[in-house]
C-alpha cells in the first residue's frame, strides 16, 4: 500500500479502535463509574415523582380550564419537562425562560411548518430541526420543545384546522402552570439551585481559587461545545470546594 495512503488512513483507524475501547468499557461497566458522584437517594426519587405528578395533574386541570382544549396533545412533551424540572431543577435546560420560551417557539414553528407544507415525515424531521436552531439562537434550550414542533407539523395535535389559539394557548398556558409549579416546589422544599451568595471584601467580589468569572468562561469555552452546565453554578462549586477543604486543612472536618 502507497506511503501517503497508509498516512491518510492512520487517523481514522485509530478513532475507530479508540471508539471499540469505549465499548468494550462499556460492556465491562466501567464506563458507569464517572457516575458515582451522582449517588441517587431515596429521598431524592420521592420528591421527584410526588412532584412530577403533582405538577403534571395540576397542569394538565389548570390547562383545560383555561383553554377549553381536551385534546390533551400536549401532555407528552410536557411529561417530560416535569421529569426534567422535578428530577434535576438544577439544568439549565429547565430555567422558565428555557421551559415557556422553548415550548412557545417549538409551538410556533411547528404550526407555521403544518400551514406551508404537507405533513411527511421529512417535514417533521425539518420542524424538529428548525425548532432546535430557534432555541438555541433564543437561548432557550429545552428538548421536550422538538416533541411540540413535531406533533404540531404532522398534524398530532387532534385539533381541528390547527390554529394559534387551538395549539399555541395551551402549550403557553402549560408552560407558565407547569414552571410556577416546579418552582414553588423546589423553593419550599429548598431543591435546585443554590443561592449564589458570594463573598465580598473591600466592596470586590471574592473568586474561587483567585480565578476571575472570565476564567471560569474560558474554561467552558475551549471544550468547543455547549455544556449543560452555568458557570455561576460551576464558580459555586468551586468555591464551596475551596471552602469544604480550607475546613478539613484546618482539622474542623
Amino acid at each position: 500500500m502507497p506511503a501517503f495512503i497508509q498516512r491518510s488512513l492512520r487517523k481514522p483507524v485509530r478513532k475507530f479502535a479508540g471508539r471499540l475501547r469505549a465499548l468494550r468499557r462499556v460492556s465491562r461497566g466501567r464506563s458507569l463509574r464517572p457516575l458515582a458522584h451522582m449517588p441517587v437517594l431515596l429521598r431524592d426519587i420521592v420528591l421527584g415523582t410526588t412532584g412530577m405528578a403533582f405538577g403534571l395533574l395540576v397542569t394538565v386541570w389548570i390547562t383545560r380550564l383555561a383553554t377549553g382544549d381536551p385534546t390533551l396533545w400536549w401532555i407528552g412533551p410536557m411529561g417530560t419537562t416535569a421529569l426534567l424540572l422535578f428530577f434535576v431543577p438544577a439544568s439549565p435546560l429547565v430555567r422558565p425562560w428555557a421551559v415557556i420560551g422553548g415550548h412557545l417557539v417549538s409551538a410556533l414553528v411547528g404550526l407555521g411548518m403544518h400551514q406551508a407544507l404537507p405533513a411527511t415525515a421529512e417535514v417533521g424531521v425539518l420542524a424538529g430541526v428548525l425548532a432546535a436552531v430557534a432555541m438555541f439562537a433564543l437561548r432557550c434550550l429545552h428538548p421536550p420543545g422538538i416533541a411540540i414542533a413535531v406533533i404540531s407539523a404532522l398534524e398530532g395535535t387532534g385539533v381541528p384546522a390547527p390554529d394559534w389559539l387551538g395549539v399555541v394557548w395551551p402549550v403557553l398556558v402549560g408552560s407558565v402552570v407547569m414552571v410556577a409549579l416546579g418552582l414553588a416546589f423546589n423553593r419550599l422544599l429548598r431543591r435546585g439551585h443554590a443561592p449564589r451568595a458570594t463573598a465580598r471584601r473591600g466592596g470586590l467580589r471574592r473568586q474561587p481559587l483567585g480565578l476571575l468569572s472570565s476564567d471560569i468562561e474560558a474554561a467552558l469555552a475551549s471544550f468547543g461545545e455547549p455544556l449543560d452546565i452555568d458557570p455561576r453554578d460551576l464558580e459555586e462549586v468551586l468555591r464551596r470546594a475551596e471552602l469544604n477543604a480550607r475546613r478539613r486543612q484546618a482539622g474542623l472536618r
